[in-house]
């Protein structure tokens, strides 16, 4: 995206009042107006929406935070390009909008640098002992880990290991959700811990999803062999093999901590029995494992073409947030109980939710950083009820 000289200042400050929310009635129409006069403006308002996310996202708040939003700057320009890009800058110094410098830095940025902000924005920082490689919502990152491992993290997701990682051991700490193609070394297993949780592996391709707020550990194999170790709440050894194409649930208790491991239930997909199996079963039991799972289900996520299938609406809103950094108010609780099944690829959110409507009786409001849905009346009777989609 090439710089605008010509979008009136006007302009500017409606785009940033719409952004952080402070627009009123009358300059909304205003700026309505301006996006339908030419194509060219929405797609200028788009990409510069998509830089204030972004922005928001670096900073881990709302808003960016000037400062950070500087250091982040600087810090992700190449040196041989320094000089060139921050002679550039002064020429957006010299609006008359001063007060709004940092936000429309971060915009200028994005033309500047295009994707490669996006590419890169897994941060790896060293604390002390300790490596730690965050992925902010609205984003995944791919790194490589020193022993040749290859890890895709998923958005509101962090690695840690400590410098002793390939030398002394080759164990990680995962917060969120990450898909693991290990390098092979028996000498030295791979072993991802989440929550009280190990996952061990030689040489594996797998995906751990782990997030806090879940309270779960999904452990789904695509290659190789793992062995899922921990202890449950009376400290009695817990060991679980997997082979591929098998999903292992361990789901945590209240304090986010502890593992309930007293039974495991193991839900076989038995020819003829498979369809009579309820998934809500799953539940009602502390380690579950499922057999002849569609693996892509669970690991496309990181892929251009993100599959999903009969998943749980309420399930998706929580990936949907992740993936495109909103906060989501349900304001109907009917919408729970439809699933979803398509491909995503490259849809803008608002896309996406014009997808959703598709096979789900759902209308949206989309607002700065939130989106709002409720339940389309029309759409519902149209469509039938939720249980005829199960």
């Amino acid at each position: 995206m090439e710089w605008n000289r010509d979008i009136e200042d006007e302009v500017r400050v409606l785009i940033v009042s719409h952004f952080q929310g402070i627009i009123t009635s009358e300059e909304s129409e205003r700026l309505q107006a301006w996006l339908e006069t030419d194509e060219a403006n929405r797609r200028m308002y788009d990409e510069l929406k998509t830089a204030w996310v972004l922005s928001g996202k670096i900073s881990g708040q709302l808003r960016p935070n000037g400062e950070l939003l500087w250091r982040n700057i600087d810090r992700r320009i190449p040196r041989d390009k320094r000089s060139a890009f921050w002679k550039r800058i002064m020429d957006i110094r010299d609006y008359r909008i001063m007060k709004m410098a940092a936000t429309w830095l971060i915009l200028f940025l994005l033309g500047y640098l295009g994707s490669s902000l996006v590419s890169q924005i897994g941060d790896r920082q060293q604390l002390g002992e300790k490596t730690v490689i965050t992925t902010p919502l609205g984003s995944k990152s791919k790194v490589e880990l020193p022993d040749g491992s290859t890890v895709w993290l998923n958005a509101g997701s962090a690695l840690e290991y400590s410098r002793g990682f390939n030398t002394v051991d080759r164990e990680v700490r995962l917060a969120g959700e990450g898909f693991f193609k290990v390098k092979t070394d028996k000498k030295k297993p791979f072993v991802v811990n989440a929550f009280d949780i190990s996952i061990i592996a030689c040489g594996t391709t797998f995906n751990v999803k782990a997030y806090p707020e879940e309270k779960k550990v999904v452990t789904t194999l695509v290659d190789g062999e793992v062995r899922i170790e921990g202890k449950d709440r009376e400290k009695t050894p817990l060991a679980v093999v997997m082979e591929p194409k098998q999903k292992v649930t361990c789901y945590v208790d209240g304090t986010g901590r502890d593992i309930t491991t007293e039974t495991i239930k193991e839900v076989e997909k038995r020819e003829g029995e498979a369809e009579k199996t309820p998934s809500s079963v799953t539940s009602w039991y502390p380690v579950v494992k499922d057999y002849n799972v569609k693996t892509e289900l669970y690991t496309s996520w990181k892929d251009n073409r993100w599959i999903i299938e009969r998943e749980k609406f309420g399930e998706l809103v929580k990936k949907i947030e992740r993936r495109y950094n909103v906060k989501i108010i349900l304001e109907s609780d009917e919408l729970l109980d439809y699933h979803f099944s398509g491909i995503i690829e490259k849809e803008t959110l608002e896309q996406l939710l014009e997808i959703l409507r598709l096979t789900i009786p759902v209308q949206y409001t989309i607002d700065v950083g939130k989106v709002y849905l409720n339940l389309d009346k029309k759409l519902g009777i149209e469509y039938g009820p939720a249980y005829e989609h199960l």
